[in-house]
């Protein structure tokens, strides 16, 4: 494969400068983490963003420049994250390559006409990965992106001058390769060419708070190495080339494959995907939070689930009767017992995937509210179906503000028995709402007949997490307050 210093094609330079650039990379590493590889050309920009809907607004104020420099695989300007925080509290995180102290993105593989140029992001520019500001002014978000193209043009195949790019190769791993044989809808289909060989990364970031010292992560050779985290933000950053190696290494769970390996990107909050390259994070206390749980034993105890199931005859879907629970969680334990594992390890390791609290989040002071503060009769109307689906106005007034991202309104609702899902729901207007508002929920709830049950609910502040990740819950069950319930049938 080629390198980008190897691409420097139709813009008038000789070979040979490609060959000496080639020659000082592969001699002198250092160089890599140098500026001036590139002249500057325009400046990147993006949409600007509402102030009062999802993240917000970037405040130019606010912007800074992380001191974090991670070098490329293939060198050129090494990467790097800018920090800002929005109209709508939140803080948030840019991902970019670092050329003479700017955060932007490169003229190369089809992006920016491949003029070779260094384009900066403005502080004014949009394009961050987003968490909720804790009371103290830091924030938590982790970012996972698989398929980052290595002009780090976050806009690349948008209308604009900036456009154009490539689109990650789809590499497919582990169960997915002959999945995708018989579902060629897999398969990812784009106008733009495919990214040079080797030429994308796959790349963990984030802020993990003040208290973070470390991060503990594998390395694409599968050693285990620690990373001093940056700043008192707690900000780490790694960059990784993208290739079936890396892919299987990263994307793929410990009984099976999570493929494909194309381009993803996975927003969290206080705590790092487990799938993934950070196994473990140290505190200024000392404390170490551990996210990789032993791939052998979790292999075993799934092969003794399996067993029961096997043995009791069970089909998967299959709701167990209460004497088939009796039954297999006597079975269960006769198996772990004779393996000398406890009940606590094997929920531990088969339960919900590990994750880390936020050490040192400082929660705001706010008013208390009980469910007698947001409560509001809910109004059903039945719209005329759109799009072979049926549609239903949700009417209600809220009675209390949404004014930030950490706080939001949202519905829940099952469905009648013989739909394909069991259930719906998601975040309410994705903005500010000022309190007294009538609010109109207009949702569209397929083709199935029958009657629906719901509620809606109101987040007051959701903690750590991530503006992205808002809504989807059950009101009442997921630290929501419940606004109230409505049934509608459609006939």
């Amino acid at each position: 494969y080629l390198p980008w210093y190897a691409r420097l094609v139709g813009i008038g330079r000789a070979r040979p400068l490609a060959i000496i650039l080639a020659a000082l990379v592969v001699a002198t590493p250092a160089v890599a983490a140098s500026t001036n590889w590139f002249g500057i050309g325009a400046a990147d920009h993006f949409p600007r963003q509402s102030p009062t809907v999802d993240a917000g607004r970037a405040l130019p104020a606010t912007s800074r420049l992380l001191a974090i420099r991670i070098r490329d695989p293939q060198g050129g300007p090494p990467w790097g994250l800018r920090l800002v925080h929005t109209t709508r509290g939140d803080t948030c995180i840019q991902l970019g390559r670092v050329e003479d102290g700017r955060l932007g993105s490169l003229g190369i593989d089809g992006a920016w006409s491949n003029d070779h140029l260094f384009h900066p992001f403005p502080k004014t520019s949009e394009g961050y990965d987003c968490g909720t500001t804790d009371a103290a002014g830091d924030g938590f978000v982790n970012v996972a992106y698989t398929g980052m193209v290595a002009s780090a043009n976050p806009t690349a195949g948008a209308r604009g001058p900036q456009a154009g790019g490539c689109r990650p190769p789809l590499l497919l791993v582990g169960r997915m390769r002959a999945t995708s044989a018989r579902h060629p809808r897999l398969r990812l289909h784009s106008d733009l060419k495919v990214c040079p060989l080797n030429s994308t990364r796959i790349v963990f970031m984030g802020l993990l708070g003040p208290d973070a010292t470390s991060i503990t992560y594998q390395a694409p050779n599968r050693s285990v190495q620690t990373e001093t985290t940056t700043g008192a933000d707690g900000a780490y950053l790694l960059v990784f080339p993208q290739n079936r190696t890396t892919c299987l290494l990263y994307t793929q769970g410990p009984t099976g494959g999570y493929g494909p390996c194309g381009s993803t990107e996975s927003v969290g909050g206080a705590s790092p995907d487990p799938i993934g390259a950070i196994k473990a994070i140290t505190y200024r206390d000392g404390h170490v939070c551990r996210l990789q749980r032993s791939s052998s034993l979790l292999r075993v105890l799934r092969a003794m689930s399996g067993t029961v199931a096997a043995e009791l005859k069970l089909r998967r879907g299959h709701s167990l009767t209460a004497a088939q629970r009796v039954l297999a969680r006597r079975d269960l334990l006769k198996l772990l017992a004779a393996r000398h594992i406890s009940l606590a390890t094997y929920r531990d390791q088969v339960g919900p995937q590990p994750s880390c609290p936020p050490v040192g989040y400082v929660a705001g002071h706010q008013r208390h509210l009980t469910r007698a503060d947001v409560a509001s009769p809910i109004t059903v109307q039945i719209l005329s179906p759109q799009y072979h689906e049926f549609r239903v106005d949700l009417i209600f007034t809220a009675r209390q503000a949404v004014i930030g991202s950490n706080s939001w309104y949202e519905d829940y609702m099952t469905n009648p028995p013989g739909c394909p899902s069991s259930g719906q729901g998601g975040e309410i207007g994705f903005g500010n709402i000022p309190a007294g508002k009538l609010i109109h929920d207009i949702r569209l709830i397929g083709p199935c007949k029958g009657t629906y049950r719901g509620l809606i609910g109101y987040m007051q502040n959701s903690g750590p997490i991530n503006e992205n990740n808002a809504g989807g819950g059950v009101p009442g069950q997921d630290g929501s307050l419940v606004v109230g319930r409505f049934r509608f049938t459609i006939r």
